[in-house]
């Protein structure tokens, strides 16, 4: 634990640990067997800029001192800073190989997904609405969040960034139902709603997808079929109040195909999916409803760079059917990649606002990094 920073009781319980604790627990597990031959797959997804390059630091030196490591990972700069051979897999077979620095990423990831890095992004040409779909105004939750506002206009994207920590997702479960506020406003299309639960959200016209699919999103053990249908019934009622099998299954053979996710059988449980089509399913689930505004918690985290360029263009379809969206995550080349406009927070406070235009990983990176007396000035 020392030697991966992890500044927590041995004694504290596992399960009430942020997720990044929990991850960097489970790498100190596979340290302390000190084996001959260590397989990370996408150790550092749930981590912060510092714990990451921590991380990377430990791995290079563990190869220096002999050890084999596979490091399974969708972000290429992590692969270029600990990776000395890359080998690159689609669809269940390897596409490419190579030693890392004799390909660029465009070659890694046409090895990938079949298409250049610059076509991740979909070519949008969409314009929002002036309608706003949402307003926050002084919104504040404990000791996470304080006096956040912002606003989402029909059939546009906006970003939330930050560091971990800085209240981007207590923000995004406010506006879910997860998280009552205790203080502030929230309307939407003009009226203020007040949610004592996920079901009033959802009631209200806001779709939510966690930011760990895990814990927050898959019904582990059960159906694709139920995990899309669980808050989507009511199309699939029959007589007496049950539920019909079969059009059940219809609905979300529809909805599955709506977002292109891959499966064997829809009786399958959810866990025989890769991380993306289980994300895709998540998203189909929060759809299904055609919500007014749709809210996404990391919406790629641990997912392929091939299903993270579907997921963008389902992101922006949503969007140029009038559906305004807010979408929280770490990876800056993703907002910028994606939004109209971008919220950055720090210490639980909303401390700037950046449009397509004016919006750099540079000016965000300074916002995000701004101190505790400087975020109260704001």
């Amino acid at each position: 634990m020392d030697l991966l920073g992890i500044d927590v009781s041995p004694r504290a319980i596992l399960g009430e640990l942020p997720v990044n604790v929990q991850q960097l627990v489970a790498i100190a597990c596979v340290l302390a067997r000190r084996p001959r031959v260590m397989l990370l797959d996408e150790a550092t997804s749930s981590l912060s800029e510092s714990e990451t390059a921590h991380v990377l630091s430990i791995v290079r030196s563990l190869r220096d001192q002999g050890m084999s490591i596979v490091f399974i990972s969708h972000r290429m700069r992590e692969m270029r800073q600990v990776a000395d051979r890359i080998v690159v897999l689609r669809d269940g077979e390897v596409s490419g190989e190579a030693m890392i620095d004799d390909v660029s990423d465009d070659e890694v990831v046409r090895m990938l997904v079949g298409r250049e890095l610059k076509e991740i992004f979909p070519a949008s040409y969409r314009r929002p609405e002036e309608r706003e779909v949402l307003v926050v105004e002084g919104l504040e939750a404990g000791r996470a969040l304080h006096d956040a506002s912002l606003r989402v206009r029909e059939g546009e994207i906006v970003g939330l960034a930050g560091l971990v920590g800085s209240g981007r997702s207590t923000l995004a479960q406010c506006i879910g139902g997860a998280i009552r506020p205790t203080a502030g406003s929230i309307r939407l299309h003009g009226e203020e709603v007040a949610f004592r639960h996920p079901a009033d959200a959802l009631a209200a016209g806001i779709g939510f997808v966690g930011e760990n699919r895990k814990t927050q999103g898959i019904l582990p053990g059960r159906s694709i079929t139920e995990n899309i249908t669980v808050i989507n019934t009511s199309g699939a009622a029959a007589s007496r109040g049950l539920l019909s099998r079969k059009r059940e299954q219809a609905r979300a053979q529809g909805a599955a195909a709506e977002v292109g996710a891959k499966y064997g059988r829809l009786s399958e449980p959810i866990e025989s999916l890769s991380g993306g089509n289980q994300q895709k399913i998540l998203l189909a689930r929060a759809m299904m409803r055609k919500p007014r505004l749709l809210v996404l918690d990391e919406p790629t985290r641990g997912v392929d760079i091939g299903a993270k360029s579907e997921i963008y263009t389902l992101i922006d379809q949503a969007a140029a059917q009038g559906t305004g969206l807010l979408v929280v995550s770490s990876e800056l080349p993703e907002l910028l990649g994606l939004c109209d406009r971008i919220f950055v927070l720090s210490h639980g406070r909303v401390v700037g606002e950046l449009d397509r235009a004016t919006a750099t990983e540079e000016r965000i990176a300074a916002l995000a990094f701004t101190s505790t007396e400087e975020a109260e000035a704001e």
